[in-house]
């Protein structure tokens, strides 16, 4: 779900062992693909948070994106364009273990290959990978949930923007410094694992994961955007951002109201959100944060999950994982994958 930020990483958290601990987690994915995360990857509150604020900028990317390049690749996600997008609030339960290291999961192709590593896999299944991305290793079989923070990730620099990127599309720049805003944790867990498999070891296996809440994606999204555009109208520092993404003046009629519309794609309002999400500072190189209050994120986050009553959107029914082949979306996502990989597999040899 996290995206191409870990394709060169292989760190694993220091090995903590003590009592089964309690986690509230999220994962985006095909309401298809079931919201028990069997072989796939969660994040808490601030990880999921990173995931999502930072693709908004995709728009703009995709527009320039490279046919062969990672870009064009994550701009056919199907965890960020299949139509029935939802978010799962889960519980996860670490059972008395060490964490192990994270894996990288992904929905197998239609010809048997993950389209990260290049592993044989189960065509419709989700296989995670670990190791170094040019010498992967399948580690479905791992039994340990795996876990890594994304201040560890950006303090070893996996993820840079360098002054001539940004002067060169600084769009690209925002998504990532996302990160030094929001930090977080993701997590894997794999069958191996899992409690709930039939016959499972209570003695030895890792986790379980409960359902809170399921619901959708973009009623989600809408309730982050009333935030940021809320916080917007009302910053103390001037702000008022949005006001130049409304429709030109009218000429003829210079005093026919201009509503402001949302337009999450237009290059005006992206700019709009990252600057708020950021600040001014933020949106540079190296740049320090001081964009909307990190409680309120968190409050517009959490409001999805609330009760109906309380502003909450509706709850989505619970559906078993999928089993069959992939959508036409990640078919697509996953052939991009796959022909980048075979390209720097090439390099490397």
């Amino acid at each position: 779900m996290l995206g191409l930020l870990l394709h060169t990483m292989a760190w694993t958290p220091p090995a903590v062992a003590g009592s089964s601990e309690q986690y509230t987690v999220y994962h985006a994915n095909e309401r298809s693909q079931g919201a028990i995360p069997l072989n796939m990857d969660t994040a808490d509150l601030r990880g999921e948070m990173f995931f999502d604020l930072s693709s908004k900028a995709r728009p703009l990317e995709c527009r320039n994106a490279n046919a062969s390049s990672w870009l064009a690749m994550e701009c056919q996600n199907p965890e960020e364009v299949a139509p029935d997008l939802v978010i799962s609030k889960l519980t996860l339960t670490v059972m008395q273990q060490p964490f192990g290291e994270y894996g990288k999961c992904n929905v197998c192709n239609a010809t048997g290959f993950d389209p990260l590593s290049g592993l044989h896999c189960k065509p419709g299944s989700y296989l995670c990978s670990c190791g170094k991305f040019w010498v992967p290793k399948e580690c479905n079989s791992q039994v340990a949930v795996g876990r890594i923070a994304l201040g560890d990730m950006f303090q070893r620099r996996y993820i840079t923007c360098s002054p001539a990127q940004w002067m060169e599309a600084p769009y690209r720049c925002w998504g990532p410094h996302v990160a030094g805003l929001t930090g977080g944790t993701w997590f894997s867990t794999t069958t191996a694992g899992w409690c709930g498999a039939p016959g499972a070891d209570p003695a030895t296996c890792s986790w379980r994961a409960s359902v809170v809440k399921i619901v959708n994606k973009t009623c989600s999204d809408n309730n982050i955007y009333d935030a940021v555009e809320t916080f917007d109208q009302h910053d103390a520092d001037g702000g008022r951002c949005f006001d130049m993404c409304r429709p030109p003046l009218d000429p003829i009629h210079p005093l026919k109201p201009r509503p402001f519309v949302r337009n999450t794609t237009d290059a005006c309002w992206i700019y709009c959100y990252f600057a708020n999400l950021l600040g001014d500072s933020g949106l540079l190189p190296n740049g320090n944060y001081s964009g909307i209050p990190l409680a309120l994120l968190d409050e517009a986050f959490e409001k999805s999950f609330l009760p109906e009553d309380d502003g909450g959107c509706p709850s989505i029914q619970e559906e078993a994982p999928h089993a069959g082949p992939p959508s036409a979306a990640a078919i697509t996502w996953q052939s991009h994958r796959i022909l980048m990989q075979q390209k720097l597999l090439g390099r490397a040899q």
